[in-house]
């Protein structure tokens, strides 16, 4: 009976246990108390944080010798298809890191990406994600027991690279004039130019070492969703031969202002299928990330004026003043374009008088704001 008494005992009291961990639990703690992360709505995700205080959860997984330490979780909610890459800098060089659609992750083998290693950053790069939830574990070998970390999150376009041999030498459009030489990829997104949606923009791609079997193509993110695929988003894969290779570029009405990415590609097609495709890895050639701002045309608004008037008085045009022009037509035009004067330019407050010395009569005047 007294048996009987003391384990009713000791279950009461593990219950008990259970039940206040549970309820003293940090975000990051378990599976079930997982620090949630939005993505990519919450991308960039960058935080600093420990695994230091939380009990080691989780010690049979893909991380093998890599989770013997205190572990912390994150929970992953993928809204749409989308690509990542994860890195975790520790105070140790004895940090893992491993991603799974299951908590707690699977064994050894099973997992979506693992980086456990001396290595320091961890990284695990290219991960392609579609809608659900996934689980990010950091954890560490034995010794240290934990450790302060930095966890960054970003979104990734697809990867892409060739193989040398004939390469991109050269990329020219707008203010982008690169002299470059052979890699298999070339980020070079710290360069940039201007494109007005509606407007035309030639681009002349050069190569070196040319094949007669060479194709290339061309890409725009025109809707900035990290991706190719979108109608429009194809500039050309038509190109082929020794070039160099031409085309015109035209960013459609409804091109997203912002940032874009810009994507060339060269590589034989005597190796690899046609037409290009703007992903993967091709035998030879290269590829080169480039970015482009897409801005709108401005917006005008006519401001009737007669030969007897000199003075314009602005009254906050659509809420915002700063960076407006007032020009002038030269010539009967129904538009502006060619035969403009600037007048006034980068005009900042609102209710501010501006003076117009003779203006001319029968001329109309157009009050541009510039949206980008």
């Amino acid at each position: 009976m007294k048996m009987k008494r003391l384990s009713i005992v000791l279950a009461a009291c593990a219950v008990l246990l259970i039940a206040v961990d549970l309820l003293w639990a940090a975000p990051g703690d378990t599976c079930q108390e997982a620090v949630v992360i939005s993505i990519p709505s919450q991308l960039p995700y960058v935080t600093n944080d420990t695994t230091c205080g939380r009990i080691n959860d989780y010690d049979n997984t893909c991380l093998g010798n890599y989770d013997s330490g205190e572990d912390i979780v994150y929970e992953l909610d993928v809204d749409v298809d989308v690509r990542i890459s994860i890195a975790v800098t520790s105070e140790t060089t004895w940090a893992g890191i491993a991603l799974d659609a299951v908590c707690p992750l699977g064994s050894m083998g099973e997992c979506l990406g693992v980086a456990a290693s001396t290595a320091n950053p961890d990284v695990i790069e290219d991960l392609a994600l579609t809608p659900g939830s996934y689980y990010l574990v950091i954890d560490t070998w034995s010794a240290p027991l934990c450790t302060d970390f930095s966890l960054t999150i970003t979104r990734d376009i697809c990867a892409a690279a060739g193989g040398g041999s004939e390469y991109i030498s050269n990329v020219t459009v707008g203010a982008i004039d690169n002299a470059s030489g052979s890699d298999a990829y070339g980020d070079y997104t710290g360069q940039h130019t201007v494109l007005t949606t509606g407007e035309q923009y030639p681009i002349t791609v050069a190569l070196g070492d040319a094949q007669p079997a060479d194709v290339g193509g061309l890409w725009v993110d025109w809707n900035q969703d990290w991706d190719f695929n979108d109608a429009g988003e194809t500039i050309t894969t038509a190109w082929s031969g020794v070039g160099p290779y031409l085309k015109t570029i035209t960013p459609p009405l409804n091109a997203i202002a912002g940032w874009s990415r810009l994507r060339v590609r060269v590589y034989r097609s005597d190796t690899d299928p046609v037409p290009p495709a703007p992903c993967g890895d091709t035998t030879y050639g290269e590829v080169e990330d480039y970015l482009v701002r897409v801005v709108r045309p401005p917006a005008f608004t006519q401001i009737s004026l007669n030969s007897t008037q000199s003075v314009i008085r602005l009254t906050s045009v659509g809420g915002v003043t700063p960076g407006l022009q007032i020009l002038q037509q030269s010539t009967n035009l129904l538009a502006p374009g060619s035969g403009w004067q600037n007048i006034l330019t980068n005009i900042a407050p609102e209710n501010t008088n501006f003076w117009l010395v003779n203006p001319l009569p029968g001329r109309s005047f157009y009050l541009i704001k510039n949206e980008f």
